[in-house]
């Protein structure tokens, strides 16, 4: 089933709010304490934006996207020779929104993996700080070479260097004040800038940045923008990579390559399990930019590999997996280029190659703030970090994850978008769904205590969790506060696979140990006292996937809960009885009846305001 309002994109959710506000203030069955003030701010704000976009839409605005308006950022071109005329990316995916809380991904570690080390000479390189070679590859190459890990780590991180001004807003990535570390695998390289890798060289600079470390500390978030022809997941470095993040909790994200828009298309490391997978974006109208999947951008559904046993498969499962997580924009970019100085840049560059570093950037700042907020290692864990990205999403023209009705109630077996996921990064959406009330963010719930919250958890309509649940049973977190009608809810359940290594010199001995298939279900109860379960509502229920993602809307007000279950296990070499996840999700709670006056007042106060006609003193 299409989502119904995804034309709307992430304003879907601002005219549900509103809608549902007056209609619950009209029909005078408000609760208090129903619709904080913070929630009200941000409707408030929100709307504001709407506004400015939909005039922006008509009338054009070049200070709200365009890159030139004096805010550093990553920049699009428009086409043509003009290489910084298109939009402010950064921008445009939310970072505003985590740059304005203080967060710029300053306590956070991000590193990218490439053939070669990006050129150090480039402005843009100013805080790579570590460069971590595998074992067989020799420590210089020509400059040409360097083109490619240059701009990927400039869309992740790079700095210009303060103060951002206008004749240097294109120099900041996404996180940019994140230190950056740079790894680097090829054996050879080819004339056509290919190059050969082998699993030594790869295994040497992962194992050392997630797992054994540099000067005793490892990054937080690795990049992968580069692919090799396997869709099934199952090559020894895959396994191995997947293994690593397995044993490290550490983030990777990988590209879904360039392969095409045909089924399977997602290959190389972005076919494994265990990572955040990144398409494509089009740049498409100039004036809502990036709104469809670029058609060179790899995606599923993707092969399975069935494991036998612990390094045996058998492809019998057919195309079942959603094997892209997320989109960012890919065409049109304008990044650092070293071979023609040191401050020099290319325009019109296009691949997942630029999108997956967008959101390694965005990973990295909400890790920055998880760091410095709640100073935990499950707050930054991958499954956690994954969660909330896919979760707070947005929405784009066709996306569709299956979800249909059965039995009178919501199923997707299909779990997210085969080209969009779970749709654009979208980073202040993302910071409201982690960072806690307190902090300035709209999570009410910030991980609960423990890691097995059982059958009874009581938490906020909005919010995550780093949790475990075991096998034949069945976790149950009740929604404090009843959700109005008519809104829009999502949640998002991820896990890993359990993978061995192997050896961290090579990965030998790489393997399969346990695949958990965990459900998503949401339920409406009838009471926070009794807690008896009125119906099911919806259920994600895939296959071989290691996300479960639910996005559709409340169709009665009433109190809700969400469901994580463990009903059996795809494969089980080692005898496993739990597994670990990260669960995000998003509910709109009945509005409060003091918040009706305060609305009216702040409304009326914008149409005073905006009745000034041009030419007015």
């Amino acid at each position: 089933m299409k989502n119904p309002f995804c034309w709307l994109g992430d304003r879907s959710a601002v005219w549900l709010e509103l809608a549902t506000f007056f209609r619950l203030s009209y029909n005078g069955i408000m609760q208090t304490n129903e619709f904080p003030l913070t929630k009200l701010l941000k409707l408030l704000k929100n709307i504001g934006r709407w506004i400015v976009t939909g005039l922006v839409a008509v009338y054009g605005c070049p200070s709200l996207v365009l890159a030139e308006d004096g805010r550093s950022g990553v920049s699009s071109s428009l086409g043509g020779s003009t290489p910084l005329n298109g939009v402010n990316i950064n921008r445009l995916l939310g970072a505003d929104r985590v740059y304005d809380a203080g967060f710029t991904g300053s306590q956070a570690i991000v590193a990218a993996i490439e053939g070669t080390v990006p050129d150090l000479s480039h402005v843009t390189m100013s805080n790579v700080t570590e460069r971590v070679y595998g074992t067989a590859v020799p420590n210089t190459y020509q400059v040409a070479h360097h083109n490619h890990p240059t701009a990927v780590s400039h869309a992740m991180s790079g700095n210009h260097g303060p103060p951002p001004t206008n004749t240097v807003y294109h120099g900041h990535g996404i996180a940019y004040g994140a230190e950056t570390w740079a790894g680097a695998i090829a054996t050879t390289f080819q004339s056509n800038g290919d190059y050969n890798t082998d699993f030594a060289s790869t295994a040497s600079p992962y194992s050392t940045m997630m797992v054994t470390g540099v000067g005793g500390r490892t990054a937080d978030v690795i990049n992968s923008s580069w692919w090799f022809d396997n869709s099934f997941g199952n090559r020894l470095d895959t396994i191995g990579t997947d293994g690593l993040a397995n044993r490290s909790g550490k983030l990777l994200v990988h590209i879904a390559g360039n392969a095409g828009s045909n089924v399977s298309t997602v290959r190389g490391f972005g076919a494994g399990y265990n990572a955040i997978t990144v398409g494509a974006l089009e740049f498409g109208n100039p004036l809502i930019p990036y709104m469809s999947v670029a058609g060179f951008s790899g995606r599923g559904p993707n092969d399975v590999a069935f494991a036998l046993e612990t390094n045996v498969w058998t492809a019998s499962q057919g195309q079942t997996r959603a094997a892209v997580d997320i989109v960012a924009p890919g065409r049109n970019l304008t990044l650092a280029r070293p071979t023609g100085g040191s401050n020099s840049y290319v325009s019109n560059l296009a691949g997942t190659s630029y999108a997956a570093p967008l959101v390694t950037g965005g990973a990295g700042l909400l890790i920055d703030a998880g760091k410095t907020l709640y100073g935990t290692s499950q707050a930054i864990d991958a499954r956690v970090i994954k969660a909330v990205l896919l979760n707070s999403a947005e929405k784009l023209p066709d996306w569709d994850n299956g979800q249909s009705t059965s039995a009178g109630h919501i199923v997707t077996t299909q779990s997210l978008d085969y080209a969009q996921g779970a749709g654009r990064m979208n980073l202040s959406n993302a910071f409201d769904q982690y960072v806690n009330l307190a902090d300035g963010g709209l999570a009410t719930t910030a991980d609960l205590p423990g890691v097995f919250p059982g059958v009874d958890a009581m938490v906020g309509s909005m919010g995550w969790d780093f949790a475990q649940v075991g096998i034949m049973s069945t976790n149950s977190y009740f929604l404090n506060q009843p959700l109005a009608g008519d809104s829009l809810f999502s949640a998002t359940l991820a896990w890993f696979v359990d993978r061995n290594p192997g050896s961290l010199a090579d990965f030998s001995g790489a393997g399969e140990e346990h695949f958990a298939n965990l459900e998503l279900d949401v339920f409406q109860c009838d009471n926070l006292i009794d807690r008896n379960r009125i119906r099911t509502v919806a259920q994600s229920i895939s296959m071989f996937n290691v996300v479960e993602h639910l996005s559709f809307q409340i169709d009665a007000a009433g109190y809700y809960g969400i469901d994580v279950r463990f009903p059996s296990s795809h494969w089980n070499f080692v005898g496993s009885d739990s597994e670990i996840y990260g669960l995000a999700w998003n509910g709109v709670a009945v509005p409060e009846p003091h918040s009706l006056a305060m609305l009216v007042v702040a409304l009326t106060g914008c149409c005073f305001r905006g009745g000034r006609r041009i030419g007015d003193d």
